[in-house]
């Protein structure tokens, strides 16, 4: 694995500062924000949306089913396994 210079580094931590921002507004939880990041993966604000959407179905009067649809590319395969794989 490559080591990241101190530049990549910066903007890392900026993605992660807001991506907590953004799943604390959207009420993910911060264990599950946790394990994401120990799994090396930075949701992106949309995927968030629906990981809080996977909390709400949590809930006995939560819903059975979450839409998640959009182009070709931005991340559903991989937010649902990573949905799937924290548990």
């Amino acid at each position: 694995m490559a080591i990241a210079n101190s530049s990549q580094l910066r903007q890392i931590e900026t993605l992660g500062t807001e991506c907590a921002l953004t799943a604390q507004r959207l009420g993910v939880p911060r264990d599950q924000l946790a394990r994401f990041f120990a799994g090396r993966y930075i949701p992106q604000p949309k995927q968030l949306e629906f990981h809080a959407a996977c909390r709400l179905a949590d809930a006995s009067d939560g819903p059975d089913q979450i839409g998640f649809g959009g182009a070709r590319g931005p991340g559903k395969s991989r937010s649902t396994i990573a949905s799937v794989a924290q548990g």
